[in-house]
This record gives structure tokens, sequence and C-alpha cells, in this order.
């Protein structure tokens, strides 16, 4: 009798590799940590992951919904909270403000609801401003700041902070346009008598790039469970991965095309597995999302191949190739004729907010 695929198909979450790597970036910063733990905890659990923090002693934790904040004050009355979006409604604002939740503020759309918020409750609210250097999406723009100027006497400015705009190429460099700009827009609230408090602007990409910047804090997302976008430097560990077995196998003769596009044609006889897994249960779905068929990627399809940097799986602890394109929900894999069997235990590298609710998270 076959197993129900929620037993079959795992996210494994490695706790000592996420307490590792809250270990490994204190070792790169002196400065106060903020743990964005947004989206559900990247996708392992809201509150899973706050405990493996506060185990680390980490106070100080962002995230970007009404709901998460209060979930996070629920579990622990007194660290600290912000939350990285707007908040538009005054009945949100009061629960957040009877929560001692700390506001962003970045328009005056923002400072006018939360006025209106103390009006009713008599609650100060604490904000930390959002400078918009670049990235476009919440903020004051860092050279026209006149508006904060008027703003910031009916609420506590606690904190200042950016998030940087980083493209994939020229990122160092534009790390430090944002940087000059941040600095800028400081100097400037500071020339008014405004004292911006706690400042931070290095996610985790201009982190692990740039360290801290010379600020006074970091915001830390991805990178607790080892992962980011560009080179890392330090010893960071992959917490998640997704977890099945080699569900069946199949011999092939040299020739053979494999894959509902026919794309991989076999240069040799090949013991070809099975693992019931695929792009909807998280998958290689980001490579399925950049799949289409344009000279540019044809181009990179080759040259990731000549440079043998095809998708790949673990089987047994060991590296092997996926073979074609990746099915709903199935890869096919090369067995090395022989060299594994069904049965084997597979990990899959995986980009955890991609794993749907329905697939079991499993802490190892």
């Amino acid at each position: 009798m076959s197993k129900d695929r929620q037993f079959e198909i795992s996210l494994s979450i490695n706790r000592e590799a996420v307490c590792h790597n809250l270990r490994e970036i204190r070792k790169h910063t002196q400065k106060k940590i903020i743990a964005v733990i947004k989206h559900n905890g990247y996708g392992t659990g809201l509150l899973w992951e706050f405990e493996q923090c506060r185990r680390e002693n980490i106070d100080f934790f962002a995230v970007n919904s009404v709901t998460d904040a209060l979930k996070l004050r629920k579990a622990d009355s007194e660290v600290e909270i912000l939350i990285l979006t707007p908040v538009y409604s005054v009945v949100d604002c009061m629960d957040l403000l009877e929560n001692n939740i700390i506001f962003m503020l970045g328009s005056r759309r923002q400072a006018e609801i939360l006025e209106e918020t103390r009006m009713y409750s008599k609650i100060i609210p604490r904000v930390h401003i959002k400078i918009d250097t670049g990235l476009g999406r919440y903020g004051f723009s860092w050279n026209h700041l006149e508006e904060v100027r008027k703003l910031v006497p009916a609420v506590r400015v606690e904190g200042c902070y950016t998030h940087f705009a980083l493209q994939r190429k020229d990122y160092l460099h534009q790390i430090e346009i944002q940087k000059k700009r941040m600095a800028t827009a400081l100097e400037t609230l500071r020339g008014w008598g405004i004292n911006p408090g706690l400042t931070h602007a290095a996610a985790t990409k201009a982190f692990v790039s740039r360290g801290d910047l010379g600020f006074d804090a970091v915001r830390i997302g991805s990178l607790i469970l080892g992962r980011t976008e560009c080179r890392i430097h330090g010893d960071y560990r992959d917490a998640v991965s997704l977890t099945t077995e080699v569900y069946d196998s199949m011999w092939k003769e040299k020739g053979s095309t494999l894959g509902y596009d026919g794309s991989c044609r076999l240069h040799k006889d090949t013991q070809v597995g099975i693992i019931r897994s695929g792009c909807a249960d998280g998958a290689f779905l980001e490579t399925k999302k950049r799949s289409a068929m344009s000279l540019f990627n044809l181009i990179r399809r080759w040259y990731h191949r000549l440079m043998k940097e095809d998708m790949t799986v673990e089987v047994n602890g060991e590296t092997v190739a996926v073979l074609g394109k990746p099915g709903m929900e199935y890869l096919l894999v090369d067995m090395e004729n022989g060299h594994f069997k069904v049965g084997d235990p597979v990990k899959i590298p995986v980009n955890p907010l991609l794993v749907p609710d329905h697939i079991l998270r499993k802490v190892v």
C-alpha cells in the first residue's frame, strides 16, 4: 500500500544549522541584530523561528503583518517588535499601540493614521522612520525630508532605516551609493534637531558583502536559514531542504529522451531514478519560472552544462544530476547505473517560501 504524499515528502529544518547561523552572524558584527522573520518565518513557522532566535538571545524582531506582530507579542511581552509595512487601519493601529509594537513611519498618510489613533488611545506611537534610498517602495525620499520635520512632533522617533535596492549586477557599487544617501539623510535630520535613534540599513545581501556598514543595527532574514542571493562570506549552513526517497527506477537506452518537453537526451545507457516530488512541492520552482526558451536562457543553460552546474539533488548524501525538466510531481535523476537504489533518502534544495503549507514541516 502506498503511503500518503504528506508522509512521503517533508520540509526538513535543521535546528542546529539555524542556531549555528545566528552565532556566525554575531561573529561578523557587534551591532544590534534585528531578526526579520516575516512570511511565516520564511516558510519554517513564525513561532518556531522566533524560539530559535530567542535561544540565541536575539531580542529585536521585524515582521510585515499585523497578525504576525501580535502573535510575537503574545509569545513574549518584552522583546522589541518592528512592523516593516504601513498600517492604515485605525483599529489595527490601536491593537499595535496597546501591544507596544513599533511602527514604520514612511508617509504623511501613516502619520495621520497614527495621530488619529493617538487621540483615541492616549498612547504616543513609537516609530522608525523609513528612508527611501532607491527601492521606491515605502519611505520618505532621502533628499526630500521636509515633511518629516513637520510630522515627528506627534510620534516618538526611536529609529531610522532604509532598505537597499540591489540589482544582481554591480550590487556592491549600489550598496555604496545608497549608503551615502542614507548618511546624507541622517545628517539632514540631525541638523534639524531630530535624533534618528537606532539606525539600520544592511539586510542579508548587504551584510554578507559589506557587514553592518557602520550603522547601529543589521536586519537579518534569510541568512538565518543560511540562504542569500549572493556569494556568502562566512560559515553559514543551509538549514532547509525537501526530504523524500527514491520512489522507483528504470533503465533507459542511449539516445532516449526524458521529460515532457524531451529536452534531455541520454548520451549513454542510464539507470534513471524517479523521485515523487516536483514543482508542486516547491522543488526547483524558481528555476521553472526562469525557464522560458529565450536566447539568453539557452546560452545560460549551455553555460551551466559546461560548468557542470546543472540542477542537482542529494541521494544518500551524494550529489546527483537531475535529468530533464522537473515536473509538477516528480524529478528524474541519474542513479549512476546501480550506485543508488529505490528507497534511498533524497534531499532537494528548495526555497522554503515556495513550499506549500500542506507539506509537513519536520525539525531535525
